[in-house]
């Protein structure tokens, strides 16, 4: 028996906006956040914590709320019964 194997070709669009940072920075802040303007791009960033706040670019906001770590890893058979992470 003959197995044909074809390959379809989809073709992917890159939506993601381009931000120019070669073109002139603007630095601003109040008592709440520091601003980065850029000419297609507004990044703030929490003075409280450094936390990216709010990144527009072209005037969409693309993030819904403050970034923060996340770290997580798969837990091994020495997690089960070591420190307990499922009772955590």
């Amino acid at each position: 028996m003959l197995l044909s194997v074809s390959q379809l070709h989809i073709p992917v669009k890159n939506t993601a906006p381009e931000i120019d940072v070669n073109s002139d920075l603007a630095l601003s802040q109040d008592k709440q956040a520091i601003t980065v303007n850029g000419k297609s791009f507004l990044a703030k960033f929490s003075r409280e914590n450094g936390g990216l706040t709010s990144l527009q670019v072209e005037g969409e906001e693309l993030i819904n709320k403050p970034l923060s770590p996340y770290f997580w890893r798969a837990p091994t058979d020495n997690d089960r019964d070591g420190w307990g992470i499922y009772s955590k």
